[in-house]
């Protein structure tokens, strides 16, 4: 049987002079394997309840976040440029340019945790600038 993991997920959003703070704790997968890392778990609560999100980390520069659901996306946070990724809702779907400034991961072979820092825009005009730590931590049963 594979190990189960904590991911504990917190973060920043700062959309003109408001600012969100949230986390998000969840069971979830983890592997490393040669240079990535993989994090993946089902959301539990809100909006997002039951969408799938794996969160892939490649070398020291990128994080792909994969959600699909109600809510599908995918995320692309490359250090220094910016990607533009789909964002569907049960509304309607639109593209977001994501920038991200910084990536820091300290994950290994256990676990560990990852910070990033992204802006997202609609039309080139900022819309929220983003912090986001995951702290990835084997479950005690």
């Amino acid at each position: 049987m594979d190990k189960q993991y904590i991911i504990k997920t917190t973060g920043t959003r700062i959309e003109g002079d408001q600012k969100e703070q949230f986390e998000v704790i969840a069971r979830g997968n983890y592997s490393y394997e040669n240079n990535e890392q993989i994090i993946s778990y089902t959301e539990c609560g809100g909006e997002l309840d039951g969408c799938q999100t794996r969160i892939t980390v490649r070398g020291k520069n990128c994080v792909e976040t994969l959600r699909q659901g109600d809510y599908t996306m995918q995320l692309i946070a490359e250090k220094q440029k910016r990607h533009m990724c789909c964002y569907d809702t049960p509304y309607g779907s639109m593209v977001l340019g994501v920038f991200c400034n910084n990536v820091s991961s300290k994950l290994g072979k256990n676990g560990g945790e990852i910070e990033f820092s992204y802006t997202l825009d609609v039309n080139s005009a900022l819309l929220s600038e983003n912090k986001v730590k995951i702290t990835v931590k084997e479950a005690v049963n």
